[in-house]
């Protein structure tokens, strides 16, 4: 009898079902009514055989999970290596929580890798060549940036202690061009909001030349 084999799905069992729980078959093909155990507590009707042999759970709550699960979007499929995937598979949907492994070829610079499903959807495994190109650009930017920081007006704090460990709190730049001292944060210079404004006139603030900056603290 179902009792023995699915004691944990009596309290699933509608009571106002016609055939008692106790006469019930695990195997019956009779459509039955449920009662989702999920705080929604929602009702369905479902066979006996699908919800004890088959495993089917509440259809609800299965539906409502698949609307929150990552999607695999037409950007990714695209970079999905045409050649050196099994074709069948790739025709088939694909689900994007899965850790199947697949080749991939980047739009940009056409490196081909392998990467799970899943980490692919969750951007945990991208490009690896466009990965190390963004780290030397990234580090010959912030070369540049510690070449420009102001020797002398950051409180004698040096560029690493400063700006990499405040990057949002302002410090003292000077041109390496034409001398021009200013005053922006690292976060405002790697986004371009401020840089020299003798070389970059526009929307600069807080602005002194060498020579206007070096009369001020000699009046002082």
């Amino acid at each position: 009898m179902i009792g023995d084999t699915y004691p944990g799905l009596e309290y699933e069992y509608e009571c106002s079902n016609p055939t008692p729980w106790t006469k019930l078959h695990s195997e019956s093909a009779e459509v039955v009514a449920w009662r989702c155990p999920a705080p929604g507590r929602h009702s369905y009707r479902m066979s006996v055989i699908e919800r004890t042999v088959c495993g089917v759970k509440c259809p609800v709550c299965a539906s409502e999970a698949a609307t929150k699960r990552p999607k695999l979007d037409f950007s990714l499929m695209a970079e999905l290596h045409p050649t050196e995937n099994d074709p069948f598979i790739i025709q088939l949907p694909i689900d994007p929580c899965s850790r199947e492994v697949m080749r991939w070829r980047c739009r940009v610079c056409q490196t081909a890798w392998n990467a799970a499903i899943a980490d692919r959807v969750s951007r945990l495994a991208s490009c690896p060549a466009c990965k190390l190109n963004r780290r030397a650009l990234k580090s010959d930017e912030t070369h540049r940036f510690e070449s420009e920081w102001h020797p002398t007006r950051n409180a004698a704090t040096n560029f690493a202690d400063g700006a990499l460990q405040h990057p949002r709190t302002s410090g003292w730049w000077l041109c390496q061009v034409c001398a021009t001292e200013f005053e922006a944060s690292l976060s405002d210079r790697q986004k371009q909001m401020k840089q020299c404004p003798c070389c970059h006139p526009t929307g600069v603030a807080d602005v002194k030349r060498a020579d206007d900056a070096a009369a001020a603290s000699s009046s002082s």
